[in-house]
């Protein structure tokens, strides 16, 4: 497995996926996993994160309509089956420390755009503060 180098968050661009230590929801500790760039703004202190899962159950569109599948693993970096969860939103401080691992392809980054889109339309995301 090849080493990466862990670089602030905020040089990196919407589309990108990345490693990041994800908060768990009770925020009683952390685990390094998957996640797109959705949104940042030169200026603004905060990225907007969504999560990324390989689990199984997200392939039930009628269970989780709010998770894509990713179609390009090749360009995204990941290397199993994975699924962007765009109503899963994390806030994470424009310094913090990840690893990148590819971009969605263009089709995959619109698709994931729609999907976050009307996950808030519908009031279903749920967004996580990183310092909360």
């Amino acid at each position: 497995m090849k080493q990466m180098i862990k670089i602030p968050i905020s040089i990196l661009g919407a589309g990108s996926v990345v490693y990041i230590d994800y908060p768990y929801e009770d925020k009683k500790g952390y685990k390094r996993r998957p996640a797109v760039i959705l949104s940042y703004e030169k200026g603004k202190t905060k990225v907007v994160l969504l999560k990324v899962s390989s689990v199984e159950k997200y392939k039930d569109s009628k269970k989780y309509p709010y998770a894509y599948r990713i179609k390009d693993l090749k360009q995204s970096g990941l290397t199993k089956m994975s699924y962007v969860l765009a109503d899963k939103e994390l806030l994470v401080p424009d310094d913090t420390q990840c690893e990148g691992l590819g971009r969605l392809s263009l089709g995959d980054l619109k698709a994931v755009n729609i999907l976050h889109n009307l996950a808030v339309l519908k009031n279903r995301q749920t967004a996580q503060n990183y310092d909360d």
